[in-house]
């Protein structure tokens, strides 16, 4: 392998590195909210506020399931 060919493999796999550790983050603060979520979340809600946290915890649960397979 030649030099260039090693950096440049090298580069990328620092980005990857990088790239990876903002998703987890993102993963994480996602796991928060829909904790947080899911106490007062009702199933069935009858008021604004109640309605409100339902649409928060389906958008939610709806990106950890398309992104991360959650």
């Amino acid at each position: 392998m030649a030099l260039w060919q090693l950096d440049d493999t090298l580069a990328k796999a620092e980005l990857y590195k990088i790239q990876n550790n903002r998703k987890s983050k993102r993963y994480k603060r996602l796991l928060k909210i829909k904790k947080k979520l899911d106490k007062k979340t009702l199933r069935h809600p009858k008021t604004n506020p109640q309605m409100l946290d339902r649409i928060n915890w389906d958008r939610i649960n709806s990106i950890l399931h398309k992104r991360y397979g959650h």
